[in-house]
């Protein structure tokens, strides 16, 4: 061990005789903890080395080809100086070691700042694709062949390699890494197939043929279709009506609250049909004031989970193939342009898209409303049910709570 000098670090290989391990590091003899790695595609970077918290950390203070050893000793005795007066160096945005080190700093760094189930599919992301795969991969040595392997982890998951591309990328331009030229950067991403399935006539009037049957006769899946029901009128999102809650309906003035959604909160204009369904099911659990509108079969302190088996069992048995959950959102702001004569514009607001916030500040409450009912009316053009009868005589639904 002797003090790192340029003749020194000139000199560091990795070794073409080197098996295991994916880095050879040059240790300084003077600042503890100071030292140069080099990866096995021969990219040497000064880093620091410490324990925090009973664990060792290995932090990269930046590449030697650009900076000097005088400055790269400078700023390792600054994160030490942070070190020994009880802050993580490592805490910061610089950029670090492997790829693991790179996922764990920014799950930790971003919690807070993003949404829980925005956070929860991170670390599936990480945890299920792509520390498997590369997770021991030098982040500076980052290469088309560590492409390739998560590319060919991935082939029959074409949408997931995608999302674990944007998500590295992420990661590293939070660092403060450059990805100008990375290879993740040029990677080259699956063509994913259109999302754009849409219900026939048909295929809308018997599926909500069969909600009717299914409630009436409690066939597997029968909780769920005043849920399939409502999602299909109103455009929301599968969560905003199954995590919903009573006190965010306003009766009186026929709206629903939403303090937080994908997009932020937003008020949404309940039309009549959505009405109907809602008071019965209000009826239905003892009018509360407040609670899940869609409570757990064992516990109304829960909402009633999500499983997808119940879903496809009903859809299979319909003969309605590759139908989402999340293609009931796209039918009925399809059905809302298409047959209730909705403008872009206008669909984008029932939908809540966020790009389309700017401009739906120019609607007026009225239009907004009317919109969500002529939609409505759209998507339930072929629906019969005797809850209806009543609308489409012109008669006016009960009265709210």
């Amino acid at each position: 061990m002797a003090k790192i000098t340029r003749a020194s670090i000139d000199a560091l290989t990795f070794g073409p005789d080197r098996t295991g391990g994916q880095f050879v590091y040059l240790w300084d003899s003077e600042l503890p903890g100071f030292g140069v790695r080099c990866t096995s595609a021969g990219v040497k970077a000064y880093v620091l080395r410490y324990r925090i918290a009973g664990r060792q950390r290995i932090m990269t203070l930046g590449r030697c080809a650009v900076l000097e050893v005088a400055a790269a000793r400078a700023q390792a005795k600054e994160r030490l100086a942070a070190l020994y007066s009880g802050r993580d160096p490592f805490a910061g945005h610089g950029t670090i070691a492997t790829v693991r080190e790179l996922a764990e700093a920014h799950q930790r760094l971003r919690k807070g700042e993003l949404k829980p189930k925005t956070m929860a599919g991170y670390d599936s992301l990480w945890n299920a694709h792509i520390l498997p795969c590369i997770g021991s991969s030098a982040v500076e040595s980052l290469s088309d062949e560590d492409v390739n392997r998560l590319r060919r982890r991935l082939a029959k998951k074409p949408a997931t390699f995608n999302r674990c591309v944007a998500l590295v990328l992420v990661a590293l331009r939070w660092h403060g890494a450059s990805i100008e030229n990375h290879p993740f950067r040029k990677a080259r991403r699956f063509k994913e197939g259109g999302r754009d399935r849409i219900l026939s006539d048909d295929e809308n009037q018997r599926l909500y043929a069969s909600f009717d049957e299914y409630k009436r006769n409690r066939k597997a899946g029968w909780r769920y279709v005043d849920l399939f029901a409502l999602l299909l009128l109103t455009g929301l999102r599968r969560d905003e009506w199954r995590l919903g809650r009573w006190e965010w309906i306003q009766w009186a003035a026929e709206v629903y609250i939403l303090p937080d959604n994908k997009t932020g909160g937003r008020v949404v204009y309940l039309p009549q049909r959505a009405l109907v369904i809602l008071k019965a099911l209000h009826k239905a659990l003892g009018r509360p004031k407040t609670g899940f509108i869609f409570p757990s079969a064992t516990t109304k302190r829960k909402a009633i989970s999500w499983t997808w088996r119940q879903w496809e069992a009903m859809r299979k048995a319909l003969k309605i193939e590759g139908f989402t959950v999340h293609d009931m959102r796209r039918t009925a702001g399809s059905y809302a342009h298409e047959k209730g004569g909705l403008s872009q514009r206008q669909v984008g607001d029932l939908l809540g898209h966020k790009r389309m916030e700017t401009t739906s500040r120019y609607i007026h409450n009225k239009e907004k409303k009317a919109g969500a009912n002529a939609a409505a009316e759209a998507m339930a053009s072929g629906w019969e049910n005797p809850r209806f009868k009543k609308l489409e005589n012109g008669d006016t639904i009960p009265e709210g709570p």
